[in-house]
């Protein structure tokens, strides 16, 4: 069985792109012992943080992505919920079909962007702590009850700001 051209492109592209694992490299700046230290602690921090978050399985599918539809996306979201022995930092690759965008003036990082999924309203009223009325009247109980499992569309957007202050600068010391 041959598998289609294009198929059979995308894979090959994909497997050079990620045939082996990511190394991580701090440079120790300087010959000190402690310095180099320091930087071997980070490089095993950031190896155990990538395979806590799953970069291995994650960075593949968004490889394919790239070489499909031109462009793959990863998102690297930090949960304010995670429990103490849980690592805070969430990746994931959304399908780039379901993403929109705006870029800055020169191109090198989003000011507005949108991930577009489908959740179950349950779910959202838990998340958001709140109550989605239903949309027409419904009088059967089961009706009510599969309508809080029905999916719905769920954006979420983010928006890049920047606020200007006018800071006054620090009061010289008064001198001794």
């Amino acid at each position: 069985v041959s598998l289609p051209l294009a198929y059979d492109l995308v894979e090959k592209l994909r497997a050079l792109l990620v045939t082996r694992p990511p190394v991580y490299t701090v440079p120790a700046g300087t010959a000190d012992m402690r310095t180099q230290e320091r930087a071997q602690k980070i490089e095993r921090w950031l190896d155990g943080a990538a395979s806590t978050m799953n970069l291995d399985t994650l960075l593949p599918e968004a490889a394919w992505w790239s070489v499909c539809a031109g462009y793959g996306l990863m998102k690297l979201a930090y949960d304010p919920n995670a429990a103490e022995e849980e690592f805070p930092l969430v990746l994931s690759s959304p399908d780039p079909r379901s993403c929109y965008w705006s870029m800055d003036a020169r191109k090198d990082r989003f000011t507005e962007f949108l991930i577009s999924w489908e959740r179950p309203r349950k779910e959202i009223e838990a998340e958001w702590d709140i109550t989605l009325p239903p949309t027409s009247k419904l009088n059967d109980a089961v009706a009510l009850a599969d309508w809080g499992d029905t999916p719905v569309q769920y954006f979420e957007y983010w928006l890049e700001t920047t606020e200007w202050e006018d800071v006054a600068p620090p009061k010289e010391p008064a001198p001794l």
